[in-house]
């Protein structure tokens, strides 16, 4: 299957974007837990040890930004593909179509981020995840963006690259 492009690219953005979040909150939550484990035993008593959970610390303070970087590639990702896919302007209206459908479930998407954000343990771990929170609490306007944005790269090509691909 050749395949360089689909409309359906948007939707699948959602979904990833959803579960990349929920591994980042699972793995700062399991490294903050670890570090408070070890750092309240009486086993990591030397100042290795100390050093090494204070690395962790740090590892598990730019989470969030390994959140936003793999975001902005998914974003870059979409932008690109939509440049490259030659296309006739008459699928613009599945196109549309196929935003709206994404942008409701990315709806359902957040609304299942926000259900899972606020759960007691998890509420703090989300304070300290305040770009993810942002971006999967507001994945309906991020989808919507993205996909007109999109539409806009694939169809308002000039014809002069037409001829080239």
């Amino acid at each position: 299957m050749n395949k360089k492009g689909f409309f359906g690219d948007i939707l699948f953005i959602a979904v990833i974007l959803l579960f990349a979040g929920l591994a980042v909150m699972f793995l700062f939550f399991l490294l903050d837990t670890f570090e408070q484990t070890l750092s309240t035993t009486t086993l990591n008593d030397t100042d290795f040890g100390a050093k090494s959970l204070q690395g962790m610390g740090i590892i598990s303070g730019k989470m969030d930004y390994v959140f936003t970087a793999f975001f902005v590639a998914m974003v870059l990702g979409i932008l690109v593909v939509s440049w490259l896919v030659p296309l006739n302007f008459i699928f613009a209206g599945i196109y549309f179509i196929v935003l709206i459908l994404a942008v409701v479930v990315s709806a359902i998407l957040a609304n299942v981020w926000e259900a899972v954000s606020v759960t007691g343990t998890l509420a703090t771990v989300t304070a300290s995840l305040p770009i993810t929170n942002f971006v999967l609490l507001k994945l309906p306007f991020f989808v919507g963006v993205i996909g007109i944005m999109g539409m806009v790269a694939m169809f308002a090509k000039p014809q002069v690259l037409e001829g080239l691909q």
